[in-house]
C-alpha cells in the first residue's frame, strides 16, 4: 500500500492510502468489507468529516463489489451512514483527485501546507498540474499558491446584515452532530469544543440580556 503524506482538517490529520491491496475470495473479502464499514462510520460521524478518508473507504468498498452491485450495497450503506449518495459521491471523488495528483505532488503540497480537505484547493492544483505537466511537484505547489492568493480579495467587505438564518442553520447542523457523539468518545479535540461549546453558550446568555433590556 503506498501512503500519502498526513493531511490537515484543522487540528486533525489523517494519512490517506493512494492504493488499495487486493482482496481474494469472500471470506477476505466480508472481513475487509466490516472493517472499511467500522472505520467510515466513525469518519463520517466527526463533527468534521474527514472527506479524503471517507472516500478512500467509500472507493475501497466500491472495488469489493463489481458487476453492478454497488448500487444495492451502497443504498443500504449510506443509509446506514445517515448520508446521502451525493454526498458520499463527493467523498470519493475529492479522494480522486487527490491520488490523480499522485504521491510526490501531495507530498510536497503537505510541505507547503496546502489544505487539500478544501475542494477549491485540490481542483487548483489539479489544474495547475493539467496545465504544467513538465513542472516538478514544489514548482506545482508554489504556482497553486500563488494562484489561490490572487484569487484572494485583499479586503473582504463585511455584509451589510448579519445572516442570522445561516447563522440559525449551523447551530442546528452542529447540535445534530453533538447528538451523535457518545461520552466515551476518544476524540483529541472534544476537550477544545466542549471549552469553546461553554464559551459560545456564555455570550449566548449575555446576547440574551441585552436583548431582553432593549
Amino acid at each position: 500500500m503506498t501512503l500519502l503524506p498526513k493531511t490537515h482538517i484543522g487540528g486533525m490529520s489523517a494519512t490517506i492510502a493512494l492504493a488499495t491491496i487486493p482482496v481474494h475470495g469472500e471470506k477476505e473479502k466480508a472481513a475487509e468489507q466490516k472493517r472499511c464499514e467500522k472505520e467510515l462510520c466513525v469518519v463520517v460521524t466527526r463533527i468534521r468529516v474527514d472527506v479524503l478518508e471517507a472516500g478512500r473507504l467509500l472507493n475501497k468498498l466500491s472495488c469489493l463489489h463489481p458487476h453492478g452491485t454497488w448500487m444495492e450495497y451502497s443504498t443500504a450503506l449510506y443509509q446506514r451512514l445517515g448520508i446521502s449518495r451525493s454526498t458520499g459521491q463527493r467523498y470519493i471523488e475529492a479522494y480522486v483527485v487527490v491520488k490523480e495528483l499522485g504521491e510526490h505532488v501531495v507530498a510536497a503540497a503537505e510541505v507547503a501546507d496546502l489544505n487539500l480537505q478544501r475542494k477549491p484547493v485540490r481542483q487548483q492544483l489539479a489544474a495547475i498540474k493539467d496545465q504544467n505537466p513538465e513542472a516538478s511537484p514544489k514548482e506545482l505547489v508554489n504556482l497553486t499558491n500563488l494562484a489561490l492568493a490572487q484569487g484572494r480579495p485583499e479586503n473582504k467587505c463585511l455584509p451589510t446584515a448579519f445572516p442570522l438564518s445561516e447563522v440559525n442553520v449551523a447551530i442546528s447542523e452542529l447540535r445534530l452532530s453533538l447528538g451523535q457523539l457518545k461520552p466515551t468518545s476518544t476524540e483529541p479535540q472534544l476537550p477544545e469544543l466542549i471549552r469553546n461549546l461553554k464559551v459560545l453558550a456564555s455570550e449566548a446568555m449575555k446576547l440574551a440580556q441585552k436583548w431582553e433590556t432593549l
